[in-house]
């Protein structure tokens, strides 16, 4: 901020000496300035307090209050201090005290600014962690595999509907993939699976407890069946991010199926056997 005009840098001491300390207006004015000094800052509501009483001081006389006084009714003018103005009255203010008294002032100034700078940095620290927290760990963009299978075309027809909420559900002891996540429209109906690849690694990011949320993007139209296209991010556990969720967990649905395999993802042999070809093996 540019000092006023009519009120240019001073070209006469203003400080305040030893010889107006016997003055009552000079030694109320350093008692005052001491005390708006004490934080290294100078606050809308203490500029004001002073301007209003350098202006009932005004007639001692006393150069210092004559300065100080211009620098306020400029700054003051709008009644809005910026950042640049606050500066403005404190390196007024500096001038005007005694030489011992302005290095103190000083000082505390230094502190004061390097206090508020260590406060904003921490709240920018926050924020970022914050901003942090709430960025998803995983963003898919993906087919539902799966979705020609049973009644799952009917339903896609008569249900699916763009941006429509999914709810993903885990089959941990599905006998063909230990990762298999089916996908749920609101309804309960079930319009697929996520894909055994992508499976792989959102199941262990569910299954330690991260947070999802998920949508239908578009239908794609297939050569023989239409498949969904589904949106999924995935939160950490502290996300306060509106609409996340847990997922669900189901065990998998299957009749007479014995399984013999080599583990999650491994190679299995699947056997529907009828029950009388099972009575018979047990009695052997």
């Amino acid at each position: 901020m540019s000092l006023p005009t009519d009120n240019p840098e001073p070209s006469k001491r203003v400080s305040i000496t030893k010889a107006q300390l016997h003055e009552g207006a000079a030694s109320e004015l350093l008692a005052l300035l001491e005390e708006i000094t004490a934080d290294g800052k100078v606050s809308s509501d203490e500029a004001k307090a002073l301007s209003a009483w350098l202006s009932a001081s005004e007639a001692t006389g006393i150069p210092g209050i004559l300065y100080l006084r211009g620098i306020l009714e400029h700054v003051l003018s709008d009644g809005i201090l910026s950042a640049d103005e606050h500066k403005a009255v404190y390196d007024a203010i500096e001038k005007i005290l005694p030489i011992e008294l302005r290095r103190e002032a000083r000082e505390r100034r230094k502190l004061a600014l390097a206090t508020e700078k260590m406060r904003i940095t921490s709240i920018k620290e926050a924020q970022r962690a914050e901003a942090e927290r709430q960025r998803p760990f995983l963003d898919l963009d993906l087919m539902v595999a799966g979705s020609s299978h049973g009644n799952r075309q009917k339903v896609i027809r008569e249900e699916v509907q763009v941006n429509q909420q999914i709810i993903l559900h885990r089959e941990p002891d599905n006998p063909y993939d230990c990762n298999a996540i089916m996908v749920l429209l609101p309804s309960g109906s079930d319009i697929g699976y996520i894909s055994r690849g992508d499976a792989e690694d959102l199941a262990p990011l569910l299954d330690g407890g991260r947070l999802y949320k998920g949508y239908i993007k578009k239908v794609h139209p297939g050569s023989t069946a239409n498949i969904p296209v589904v949106v999924i991010q995935v939160f950490s556990p502290e996300a306060g991010v509106e609409g996340v969720r847990p997922a669900g967990q189901r065990r998998f649905q299957a009749a007479q199926v014995a399984a013999k395999g080599a583990g999650c993802g491994g190679c299995l042999i699947v056997l529907a056997l009828p029950v009388m070809a099972i009575i018979h093996l047990l009695a052997k």
